[in-house]
């Protein structure tokens, strides 16, 4: 075999083994090849079509779809002095809780639970002066095509928002407003956002899950009895305190927990794959690094670490 030939074979070979490696990798961390396929691929309902796909490519904008990149469906405007909102056609009831699916700008009563699944978005959740939540999207890009639905029974409402499609980077995909009571309480809340922003001023519940992908989760302040992080490629800043339970899986990306709660309050499981664990004044990194720390408490605290970084820092 001719030298060239047998170099070429050679670079086929390592070029093999390192894709067949980083899809173990990837695999490993989550990812997910349907999901990629859903996300891109020229069949997928939430594929762009061609004049997207140019503006994309270019980051120009054509003058005659300027109301679609602007996306701003103003439907509604949010009453800041009373905390209601209101149609641009008529007011709705604030007392009253019904299913949405495009109309924006509006209260619920009874909620008792929260569970947003946003993609490329900005939520914001902010405490207000008002009896009852609210919700205000009319900022949020029309093309995200978002979903406000809200279901309610004995047990108190739950309010369900998600985004139905995906844009391109380079557009404004807008901000969703979430207004909270003063020292209101939830039995739930749950946050996933891929690619997005959340950004929470206080909140209390029960049990606080939050979910990011490739983007950034900051929280304020919480309580709660039970904390669920799971930290893709992003980042989680959050300080406050979970009387029972804390659980952080973080893949890639970083998670900065500053705790209101003693050190001592819990009982540990750490384990750390390629990655770094602080907690407290203690630091445990390497390869494949499991530890298990037994205060004799009925409170745990679950840390999974991948290739990221986790800090659990307390404040007693």
């Amino acid at each position: 075999m001719k030298k060239g030939w047998k170099i070429f074979w050679i670079s086929c070979g390592v070029v093999a083994v390192l894709g067949i490696t980083l899809l173990v990798t990837g695999l490993a961390l989550g990812g997910n090849p349907v999901s990629m396929w859903n996300t891109y691929s020229f069949t997928s309902r939430n594929t762009y079509d061609a004049r997207e796909l140019a503006r994309e490519i270019t980051g120009l904008d054509d003058a005659d779809d300027s109301d679609d990149n602007a996306g701003l469906a103003s439907e509604s405007t949010y009453d800041s002095n009373d905390g209601s909102s209101h149609d641009s056609d008529d007011e709705h009831d604030s007392t009253q809780t019904q299913n949405h699916t495009s109309n924006h700008g509006n209260t619920y009563s009874n909620i008792s639970s929260i569970e947003i699944d946003a993609t490329a978005l900005v939520v914001s959740v902010e405490t207000y002066d008002g009896k009852e939540v609210s919700v205000d999207g009319s900022t949020v890009n029309s093309k995200l095509g978002l979903s406000i639905e809200a279901d309610n029974d004995e047990d108190g409402g739950e309010l369900y928002i998600e985004t139905n499609h995906k844009i391109p980077g380079n557009v404004d995909a807008g901000t969703l407003y979430i207004y909270l009571p003063k020292n209101y309480s939830l039995d739930e809340a749950d946050f996933s956002i891929d690619g997005g922003i959340l950004d929470i001023d206080t909140l209390n519940a029960n049990s606080l899950s939050i979910d990011i992908g490739a983007g950034t989760a900051t929280v304020g302040s919480f309580k709660v009895q039970e904390l669920d992080i799971d930290c893709g490629a992003g980042q989680i800043t959050l300080s406050g305190a979970a009387s029972q339970d804390l659980d952080i899986k973080c893949g890639m990306g970083q998670v900065t927990l500053s705790c209101t709660n003693a050190q001592s309050d819990y009982s540990y499981n750490i384990s750390c794959g390629a990655g770094s664990v602080k907690l407290g004044n203690e630091k445990f990194s390497g390869i494949g690094v499991h530890k298990k720390i037994d205060n004799h408490t009925s409170a745990t605290c679950d840390i999974d670490c991948g290739m990221g970084d986790v800090d659990v820092s307390f404040k007693k």
